[in-house]
């Protein structure tokens, strides 16, 4: 099953809890409602339907899919507020050398996305922030067919307890926003990479790979947390605060709400400093229900 990041569009007002959060589906679609099976539209699937997700299994050459579905899509619709950032620097990651950033940005303009997500990663790996052997191919995978700016498939474990290769896919929707907001995407994604690693070699406090509705939210709160909180110095996204807005609209209302307060627990902290860093970013007072 999958992991997808979508960004839909949210209004900061109350949230009322989901059963789910957003599946597959296209931009400014509802969430579903109810549950969804293992080997169909797997928990948390961006997927319309269970026959969309195996068939997007048999194109991927699999017989089934793995043990475990969640789909985090990143995607949003234009935003004034985008123009009021777009001042100097607004593009700078401070995570990726300037010349790199520029290097992206032309291949980006090019429509040579492959090569700027290979770009992206080889210079990420450089710097420790990405262990490509982690990775299926070594790289994240352009997917023009995939909606919202990411997914990846859990892949399951080997008899000896460690993690098969993840595919990361990214979406078209990843490169509209610019690079931190692609970088933002693609380490999004990573870090579910990190999550499926077995628990002693993961840094995520809620590691694993399986069906269980509230790990795959937990996980999802836990990959937006890791965003907003290296908004600042490792994304750049700190330079859009209507992105840094955004994140936490996801985390919080899609993922958060439908949590209990066990289930809560081994993330508050991390969630409250994720609410509190969007707070300042963004200069607005945000919800947040511990």
């Amino acid at each position: 099953m999958l992991f997808d990041r979508e960004r839909n569009n949210h209004e900061e007002t109350t949230p009322s809890p989901r059963t789910a959060p957003p599946a597959r589906h296209d931009r400014g679609a509802e969430a579903p409602t109810g549950s969804l099976t293992q080997f169909g539209a797997g928990d948390g699937m961006r997927a319309d339907t269970a026959a969309q997700v195996m068939s997007h299994w048999t194109e991927q050459g699999a017989s089934e899919p793995a043990s475990y579905a969640a789909s985090h899509s990143r995607q949003r619709t234009s935003n004034d507020n985008d123009a009021r950032h777009k001042g100097p620097g607004a593009d700078n990651v401070p995570d990726l050398k300037v010349e790199t950033v520029e290097s992206i940005k032309k291949l980006i303009k090019d429509d040579k996305r492959q090569e700027a997500l290979d770009k992206l990663v080889a210079e990420a790996a450089a710097a420790g922030k990405i262990d490509k052997t982690l990775l299926d191919g070594g790289k994240a995978h352009y997917d023009a067919s995939i909606s919202g700016e990411g997914v990846v498939d859990p892949p399951g474990y080997q008899a000896s307890g460690k993690a098969e290769k993840s595919k990361v896919l990214i979406g078209t929707d990843a490169f509209g926003k610019g690079v931190p907001w692609l970088y933002s995407s693609v380490m999004h994604e990573y870090w579910h990479v990190r999550q499926f690693q077995q628990n002693k070699d993961s840094p995520s406090k809620v590691p694993g790979q399986g069906s269980d509705r509230s790990l795959i939210n937990q996980q999802e709160v836990e990959a937006y947390c890791w965003e907003i909180m290296n908004a600042e110095k490792h994304t750049g996204m700190d330079k859009h605060p209507d992105q840094v807005k955004e994140a936490w609209l996801r985390l919080y209302n899609n993922y958060w709400v439908a949590l209990t307060k066990d289930q809560r627990t081994p993330l508050l902290d991390k969630a409250t400093n994720a609410h509190k860093i969007a707070e300042k970013i963004t200069g607005e007072k945000l919800t947040f229900v511990a």
